[in-house]
């Protein structure tokens, strides 16, 4: 702008303005923008009109009454020259009305005393005069008392840094040039800055010579790494000389320089235990600590975990206090004796406050300490039947309960039992569900009507899955239950001649063969049941035996038979009488239970190293 032209209206300047003519905001009112720096030089002017005391919005008013013109400056702001006021629709300001007429940028130097001529400054009515009040941020007009100077203090704000000091500044003006020095006292004061800590503590007297309109009292600001709000402070003006304070506090604001601290959450893995709750301690951490509470919710969410069965799920917001930097979140562990995998849930952070977030999820690891289920069979014994098959059930359980299915492979094995003949060979894979405590599995053993002895074979269990195997043989027994036509026999035999010498024997296996006693000398005989343990005394080569049967009463022929230690044992004669001069078998008839047969035995030949059995048939 030219010495003599004008430049005016409303809206936005991109560049910047160098004024040597006059700068007029507003059409009639509004506020010119200046994108970058403003320079104002001495022969020019900056001219505002007022019609009220609210500050006019980016355009132009239609209806600008009770507005005033503003500008707003992007840049560095260097102001000489004058500065002048217009009023419009009659506006007549009070005494302490203020007028911020120039906003922003960084504004040094100041308008010309020249300024204060009514000719530039527009008379704002009896017994009032303007003031000019500087800052670093812009500049403000002031309606105040005829033939005073009056004080005014200025806000400031400052980055902190990270170290050392910066200083605030705060800018003491004068409505206009006083003809004598003027003196102000001054002193800091906490706000949410603290003395010491932020900030240090100052006070004392400011003078601002004569025919000077400001001065500067500043205050040393410590920096730190510490993350923390905006803090402010205050500077309080007292007892001023040869002026009246008309303002009398400033306020600083430290502006906070430092990042937020970031935060993180820690996984946990812990044993779940058998019973109650195990609480798992999520360490939630901040990479630095906050001048400021920082907060964080969180909440559970499952994994392979199940809230309610196997954890308890919870959410909240967790508050970690200034000057800490660690919290606690904790979640309750369900306790079981359940055999299960490891089981896996999360704890999520969101929405956090003064802090960002590097860690949003920790794993909770719910380790299994309960043991493997133990597989064992039992044993079955029981009757084969005498035709088709009957089923050997064998009982299978298992130790203590699982999650995960269970399984074992079974074989049936031969003993004395053959399988084909005596049972059905089987063999397979047992499956037990999740919960599941028992099972059976079945052989098939097959009837007979054969006589034989009991038999046995094995099923056997082996490959065990999420199980191991305490007893893994079950024994079958087959129980044979079929009759000789000789069993059930029980028979004592006595001496006549001495009922003293007795001896039991009987015939299990049905062969119709019981060994009586053993004469002498020798070992049992061949073919023998159970042995008599009885001596026999031979009078003239003639034994007389007494043979009585306890059970079963169908009748049976006795024969009592011998053979020599020196030949073969399985070479048995039968012992003959010599009743009536005729040899012949010693033989009798018992015709009931408890029914004594008595047999007279003769043998002439020489009663040494013999044995005398008693063979049992029907008739």
């Amino acid at each position: 702008v030219s010495t003599g032209t004008v430049f005016g209206g409303v809206g936005r300047v991109r560049g910047a303005i160098s004024n040597g003519g006059t700068v007029t905001p507003g059409f009639p009112t509004g506020v010119l923008i200046c994108a970058g720096a403003y320079v104002q030089q001495t022969n020019a002017a900056l001219s505002f009109s007022i019609g009220g005391s609210s500050p006019a919005i980016n355009a132009s008013q239609l209806f600008p009454v009770g507005y005033y013109d503003r500008m707003e400056i992007d840049g560095a702001a260097s102001l000489a020259g004058v500065i002048q006021v217009s009023f419009t629709n009659g506006y007549s300001p009070a005494t302490g009305t203020l007028f911020r007429v120039i906003y922003g940028g960084t504004v040094s130097g100041t308008f010309s005393t020249n300024s204060f001529s009514t000719n530039n400054l527009q008379s704002p009515g009896a017994g009032r005069d303007w003031g000019i009040v500087y800052s670093a941020t812009g500049v403000v007009l002031a309606v105040v008392a005829s033939g005073t100077s009056s004080v005014f203090i200025s806000d400031a704000s400052v980055v902190e840094g990270n170290t050392g000091t910066t200083n605030l500044n705060f800018v003491v003006s004068l409505s206009r040039p006083a003809a004598v020095a003027v003196t102000v006292a001054f002193s800091t004061a906490d706000g949410t800055a603290m003395a010491g800590s932020d900030y240090a503590a100052t006070n004392g007297s400011l003078v601002i010579p004569a025919g000077s309109v400001t001065g500067v009292i500043s205050v040393a600001v410590n920096g730190d790494t510490v993350f923390e709000n905006n803090e402010t402070l205050f500077v309080n003006l007292t007892g001023a000389t040869n002026a009246v304070i008309a303002d009398n506090q400033g306020v600083g604001t430290i502006v906070n320089d430092d990042a937020p601290p970031a935060i993180s959450i820690g996984d946990v893995a812990a044993n779940e235990g058998d019973s109650g709750a195990t609480q798992f301690v999520f360490p939630v951490t901040l990479s630095a600590t906050a001048g400021v509470p920082v907060s964080v919710n969180f909440a559970t969410s499952n994994g392979t975990a199940i809230a309610g069965s196997d954890y308890a799920a919870t959410n909240g917001t967790l508050i970690i206090p200034a000057g800490s930097a660690t919290g606690l979140i904790t979640v309750a562990v369900s306790g079981d004796t359940l055999y299960e995998n490891d089981e896996t849930f999360t704890v999520n952070l969101s929405s956090p406050t003064n802090a960002t977030i590097a860690d949003s999820q920790a794993v909770g690891t719910i380790v299994n300490d309960d043991p493997l289920p133990a597989f064992t069979i039992g044993d079955v014994a029981q009757s084969e039947g005498d035709v088709g098959t009957r089923s050997f059930v064998f009982s299978v359980t298992v130790s203590g309960a699982s999650a995960l299915p269970m399984a074992a492979d079974f074989a049936t094995s031969n003993n004395t039992a053959i399988a084909g003949g005596d049972y059905i060979a089987t063999s397979g894979t047992l499956v037990l569900q999740p919960g599941t405590l028992a099972t059976s599995l079945t052989v098939l053993v097959i009837g007979n009507t054969i006589v034989q002895p009991n038999r046995t074979f094995f099923v056997y269990l082996s490959n065990p899955s999420n199980a191991t195997i305490d007893t893994g043989i079950g024994i079958g027994t087959i129980l044979d239950d079929d009759s000789s036509p000789y069993s059930g026999y029980d028979l004592y035999v006595q001496q006549i001649s001495d009922t003293s010498k007795r001896g039991y024997g009987d015939d299990p296996d049905g062969d119709g063969y019981v060994n009586l006693l053993e004469y002498v000398t020798g070992g049992n005989p061949t073919n023998a049941d159970s042995v008599a343990a009885m001596s026999a005394v031979w009078t003239n080569g003639t034994l007389a035996l007494h043979f009585s049967r306890n059970t079963n009463s169908v009748d049976a022929t006795l024969i009592v038979e011998r053979a020599d230690a020196s030949a073969n044992d399985t070479l048995w004669t039968g012992i003959a009488t010599n009743s009536s001069g005729v040899w012949a078998s010693a033989t009798a008839t018992e015709t009931g239970a408890g029914t004594p047969v008595d047999v007279l035995v003769q043998d002439p030949v020489p009663a040494t190293n013999r044995f005398l059995r008693l063979r049992v048939t029907r008739p």
